[in-house]
């Protein structure tokens, strides 16, 4: 008995199949690509916003400071103000 070809063995892509695999594969490479260099970046700011993060942490606790200060002044201040 020969051997017979059906309709699926003999398929082949059309150019429209050919340019929309280039075209697909392009995006999925395009998008790996920007998430590692997204990853990257985020590896590159992370040291500098913690360290921002840091800074700001001290001046907030300087700012409760000095908050407790003028309160404090303003009450030794009010009789003097009087006088």
């Amino acid at each position: 008995m020969p051997y017979k070809t059906t309709k699926a063995q003999n398929w082949k892509p059309s150019q429209y199949e050919l340019i929309a695999s280039v075209v697909i594969c392009g995006a999925l490479f395009m998008a790996i690509r920007t998430i590692l260099d997204f990853t990257r970046d985020l590896g590159d700011l992370r040291p500098k916003l913690s360290k921002i993060e840091s800074i700001l942490a001290r001046f907030r606790d300087g700012m409760k400071d000095n908050k407790e200060r003028v309160g404090t002044l303003s009450k030794e201040i009010a009789p003097i103000e009087d006088i």
